[in-house]
């Protein structure tokens, strides 16, 4: 896919903090920079993260990567190309909802919300969190479940093409092993951009096996 110049002007001026809020990530201002609040660290983390007053420029203490810019952070921790991270910042492909503020007794969480109980139960989906995975990485999954420990079920619906349905597997099994119940909910369609435009012509969405929802 060919990428603008006006792609790359909008993907470069990506405010990076707010991209990582609609991640499940958490901020707290620490002098003039941005720093990630982790709750219960661990190896690998995204503790020593600095954001810079500009909301873009960015560094990781620990390991002395840094950059000036949301692209050049999806590079460097996300192992994603050029093309990939533009196309992640610009072309609204993920359909990323933030964490809902409140605390249900049953909480779940999920890689992009189904449509049909945003648009048919509004009610129902706010008693879930929803987080988007940056491509098919989970680094913002396992940083999200460091310091929400009261997550006990994930549900993945990554796209419906071998890469989204190998990584959905793979996690769903990573997951189930560390003690989650996972599920992975296959698109009928190849991405949520084109279930979203599917339903909303009227089409329903359906679960890997087969039944409406």
């Amino acid at each position: 896919m060919h990428i603008t110049d006006e792609q790359k002007k909008a993907a470069n001026n990506t405010d990076l903090v707010s991209y990582l809020e609609s991640k499940g990530f958490q901020f707290k201002k620490v002098g003039t920079s941005y720093k990630p609040i982790v709750r219960s660290p661990y190896s690998g983390d995204m503790s020593s993260l600095s954001i810079f007053e500009n909301r873009k420029g960015w560094k990781r203490w620990s390991i002395g990567e840094h950059g000036g810019d949301a692209i050049s952070f999806l590079q460097m921790n996300m192992g994603m190309s050029f093309q990939e991270a533009v196309l992640e910042l610009t072309s609204g492909q993920s359909f990323a909802l933030p964490p809902v503020s409140s605390a249900p007794t049953h909480k779940s969480l999920s890689h992009a919300t189904m449509a049909n109980k945003i648009t048919k139960k509004p009610e129902a989906w706010q008693a879930h969190s929803r987080i988007s995975l940056a491509g098919t990485s989970d680094v913002a999954l396992e940083h999200y479940l460091k310091s929400h420990t009261e997550v006990k079920e994930i549900h993945f619906v990554l796209d419906n093409d071998k890469a989204g349905q190998e990584a959905a597997e793979k996690y769903c099994k990573k997951y189930a092993d560390l003690g989650y119940t996972t599920k992975n909910h296959v698109l009928k369609h190849k991405d949520m951009n084109e279930e979203l435009k599917a339903f909303l012509n009227g089409k329903s969405l359906v679960k890997k096996n087969g039944m409406k929802i």
